[in-house]
């Protein structure tokens, strides 16, 4: 089963890979406040291999 996952990963790899650099592209499209722009990296996601994590919690913004 968890090779098939894995091959699964490979194959959505690409898709995944162009769907984070659209996020990205529209991140940047505008210029954004501070608060905007730590709300925006907190809640990033992605998915499969682009998925983004952050150790941050939101007490420690201010």
């Amino acid at each position: 089963m968890s090779s098939f996952r894995n091959t699964m990963r490979e194959l959505r790899a690409p898709i995944d890979r162009f769907r984070a650099f659209q996020q990205l592209k529209d991140f940047h499209s505008r210029e954004r406040t501070l608060e905007e722009a730590v709300d925006k990296g907190l809640n990033f996601g992605g998915h499969g291999h682009f998925k983004i994590r952050t150790i941050q919690k939101r007490s420690e913004r201010s």
